[in-house]
């Protein structure tokens, strides 16, 4: 479980080499991810943006909710620190400053917050802060390493992964860090829980051996796999506009490559291949 663990957060480091983190543009039809360290948007078109395009490497981002701002992790100051930035790059702004690591910055559905992970308090620990960077609040404040992925849908309540019970499991919280629950306590390993727009939670589990993602009721009944094939998949994420629809990561073709999913016609389409676009 440990040795899991210590692997998991070091690939939080590596993914910046490999695609990462696919998510949906709010409010368009173009899909987001990371590459070698920076934010690229790709359209139906298959016309590529560079959002950062700077020297520094950048592994997790955000959306605000009406997809004008994003929030993401860099290490342009030395540090891993958390910025917003509008889309064209304009009005960037530091939000977190100290010396530890933050990362995985999640905007809340209302627009208001922003959740992300920080180890200034010698572990992982998942906080809240407004818009501009006050009102930093330690919201899990427990012993173990837990990480947010995603908000829920109403945005009151923050989906986490932690190691509390030894494997990594799938908890729930309120905002304000109360009320915790364990929603899946398998003993395999369960991270990266994502809130679908029918109140539903997808995630990814090595409970097969390999990573695959299942996706439950957001009181962790009904839990079925979504996605298996003889790779890992992870990193769901669902579409604002078209709730059957998600992005993930999968290496089913021996590289990690960004594609969508189908989920009532379970076909997969894959968007990227070996740093290009599949299809150009």
């Amino acid at each position: 479980m440990r040795l899991f663990f210590c692997i998991y957060l070091s690939g939080l480091f590596a993914l910046h080499k490999s695609h990462a983190q696919p998510a949906w543009v709010p409010s368009t039809d173009q899909i987001s991810f990371t590459y070698k360290g920076e934010i690229l948007v790709i359209g139906p078109d298959r016309d590529l943006i560079n959002l950062t395009n700077s020297q520094s490497t950048e592994i997790h981002k955000s959306f605000s909710p009406d997809g004008q701002k994003v929030a993401f992790d860099s290490d342009r100051s030395g540090a891993m620190e958390i910025y917003t930035m509008n889309l064209d790059g304009s009005d960037l702004r530091q939000l977190t400053f100290d010396s530890s690591r933050n990362l995985v910055p999640v905007w809340s559905k209302d627009g208001k917050k922003i959740a992300f992970n920080s180890t200034r308090d010698g572990n992982w620990e998942i906080y809240t802060m407004d818009l501009d960077g006050t009102n930093q609040v330690n919201v899990s404040n427990n012993s173990a390493s837990d990480l947010v992925r995603s908000w829920s849908w109403d945005g009151e309540k923050i989906l986490f992964d932690s190691d509390r019970a030894g494997s990594r499991d799938i908890y729930v919280m309120d905002k304000d860090g109360t009320d915790v629950k364990v929603l899946v306590d398998w003993p395999s390993n369960e991270r990266i829980a994502m809130a679908a727009p029918d109140d539903r939670i997808a995630f990814s589990s090595d409970k097969n051996g390999n990573e695959d993602i299942f996706i439950m009721d957001e009181n962790g009944g009904n839990v079925n796999v979504l996605v298996q094939t003889e790779g890992n998949e992870f990193y769901p994420f669902f579409s604002v506009e078209n709730r059957n629809i998600i992005t993930l990561i999968s290496d089913a073709s021996g590289e990690r490559e960004v594609y969508t999913l189908n989920i009532n016609k379970g076909k997969m389409t894959q968007i990227t291949k070996r740093g290009k676009f599949s299809g150009n």
